[in-house]
């Protein structure tokens, strides 16, 4: 999109800026600009106006500033002046979404978003020029800065969008006029933000009552809050393993049939996914947007068995003869009890988890945290290590204050041939423990 167009309609001032040039894909980490991309000096824990300097030095084409910054940065330089950085933001993503002609595809759920994207976006790259949103940006920031970089060489932009209050995933509708949605699932996450399970099906909701145009949803139909939410969209593609709704009519069904050595059926045809067994659904999902969209079976079949998996989501590492399952990047009580009953489920070796605290549960947490060590016992988990203020308040979690105690005592009961599952929030920052446990010789 050229620059001086968009910054026209915008009513943006530029400086020191060929009116002629087209505008660079954004950055908003000034330690991670690359020549020719554009620094939005985004005020979250600091303002950004104070590191504009420094993208410019690394050769950004220019910074997006406040007024205020403009008297601090050397004279010269390439700057664009808006009255609020963020705004901007959001004003430009929703301009470019705007110009786009091709496919806007969202997806929500309280579990295995950023899985279920990149499987999908490995599924669709198979025939289209996919955009995926980068890592977990699937905020109110991450959102449009990842529609800034549609342009005409996509067919197809893949967005996340996350939520843990409602009308979070209306707004960002809003902004992305998503044209095909999917909700992953319902689950007992964000119930502070939420209040209970109904609360984050109504949030998660917001997304197939946000699509534009006709707007198709994929439905998995194995989840009844999610076939629930589905029901006023006229085109809905199901898809699931288990058996079908009644009273429920849907465009296209997709139906899966789970085989052996990690495979699955649909409409005749195997797919082979080596990931855990609880993710197979977002496998299955990849298939049914997949062929809806005109991409082969035997392309979709070649990209799901390729898969590699994503860092900090259910990643197989192996240390010392011991298995280990990294899954730090996040946790709610419902990613949980999968985790736990998927290690619980392999047929051979010691069972082992070391948990961080789950946030943002409110007045459940006290319960929550409870059931996750009833859930270890029942399942005849061998042994649990816990940490976080959360799980020092329940009885028999094995807590430990630090990181450093906790890992010495993992070192001390691990053996050879153990499965050990690492897993917490985001906050609990788990990758440290599991970084220290198998130190710098460790392996993916």
């Amino acid at each position: 999109m050229n620059f001086a167009i968009a910054a026209k309609e915008l009513g943006w001032e530029l400086r020191n800026i060929d009116p002629d040039s087209e505008i660079g894909p954004p950055c908003i980490d000034s330690r991670k600009c690359s020549p020719g991309q554009v620094f939005w000096a985004l005020k979250v824990n600091r303002d950004g106006g104070q590191f504009a300097e420094e993208a410019l030095n690394k050769s950004a084409q220019a910074a997006v500033v406040t007024p205020y910054w403009v008297t601090k940065i050397h004279p010269g330089e390439p700057l664009v002046v808006v009255d609020e950085v963020l705004e901007a933001l959001t004003a430009f993503g929703h301009l470019a979404r705007k110009k786009f002609s091709g496919k806007v595809f969202a997806l929500t759920g309280s579990c295995g978003k950023t899985g279920a994207k990149e499987i999908i976006s490995a599924v669709l790259a198979q025939k289209y020029r996919v955009l995926k949103s980068p890592a977990s940006y699937n905020n109110h920031i991450g959102l449009p800065f990842t529609l800034c970089q549609l342009s005409p060489q996509w067919d197809i932009a893949v967005l996340e969008m996350g939520a843990n209050h409602p009308g979070e995933i209306a707004a960002l509708c809003e902004i992305a006029q998503p044209t095909a949605g999917l909700i992953t699932m319902v689950g007992r996450a964000h119930l502070e933000g939420f209040g209970n399970i109904k609360g984050v099906a109504e949030a998660k909701g917001e997304l197939f009552r946000g699509l534009t145009g006709p707007g198709t949803a994929f439905v998995n139909f194995d989840d009844p809050f999610v076939v629930e939410q589905s029901t006023a969209v006229t085109n809905r593609i199901g898809y699931g393993f288990g058996s079908l709704p009644t009273g429920q009519d849907f465009t296209r069904l997709y139906q899966g049939f789970l085989g052996e050595n990690d495979s699955f059926t649909v409409l005749n045809e195997r797919y082979t996914f080596h990931l855990p067994g609880f993710m197979m659904i977002h496998a299955l999902s990849a298939v049914a947007v997949g062929l809806t969209w005109g991409v082969e079976a035997f392309k979709i079949a070649l990209a799901l068995e390729s898969f590699p998996g994503v860092k900090g989501r259910m990643q197989k590492l192996q240390y010392e003869d011991i298995t280990i399952y990294d899954d730090v990047y996040n946790c709610n009580p419902s990613s949980l009890k999968a985790a736990l009953e998927f290690i619980a489920g392999l047929p051979e070796g010691r069972k082992i988890a070391v948990l961080g605290d789950m946030m943002e549960l409110g007045d459940f947490s006290p319960a929550e945290h409870q059931r996750a060590i009833d859930i270890c016992r029942e399942l005849d988990i061998h042994a649990w290590f816990t940490i976080g203020e959360n799980y020092s308040k329940i009885e028999n979690a094995n807590n430990f204050s630090n990181p450093q105690e906790l890992t010495q005592e993992l070192r001390q009961t691990a053996k050879p041939g153990d499965i050990i599952l690492f897993k917490g929030s985001r906050t609990m920052e788990m990758e440290r423990i599991l970084n220290e446990f198998i130190g710098r010789n460790g392996k993916g």
